[in-house]
C-alpha cells in the first residue's frame, strides 16, 4: 500500500479507498508518519460517503484503517489552493506535491 500511495501522489492520481467501511475518492496530497508513529495520508475527498454531514474536504486518514485502494486511472492537475505543503500532523514524510 505504501508504495501505491507515493506514486499516486507523484504522479496526481487519484484514488478509490474504503476507510470506516465507507468508498471515498480522493486525492493524496501528503503521505507520512506522525509523531505517535502512525502513517496518515492527507487527502482532499472529491467523491463517496462520510461519516458526518460535511461536505467533500480535506480528510487525513490513518493508514492502517485504509481496507482496500486502488487506482481510478483518473489524474487531478495541481494540488489544491488551500493546502499547506507543512502539516500539523506527519512530520516524517514520504512523498508529498
Amino acid at each position: 500500500m505504501k508504495t501505491a500511495i507515493i506514486n499516486a501522489i507523484n504522479q496526481k492520481q487519484l484514488l478509490s479507498v474504503t476507510y470506516d467501511n465507507i468508498e471515498r475518492v480522493i486525492e493524496p496530497h501528503v503521505y507520512g508518519k506522525a509523531a505517535n508513529g502512525k502513517e496518515y495520508l492527507r487527502c482532499y475527498q472529491v467523491k463517496g460517503g462520510h461519516k458526518s454531514s460535511t461536505k467533500h474536504d480535506w480528510d487525513l486518514l490513518e493508514v492502517s484503517k485504509v481496507t482496500s485502494l486502488s487506482e481510478t486511472g483518473d489524474c487531478f492537475l495541481n494540488a489544491r489552493p488551500d493546502y499547506v505543503r507543512v502539516d500539523k500532523v506527519i512530520k516524517t514524510i514520504y512523498a508529498q506535491l
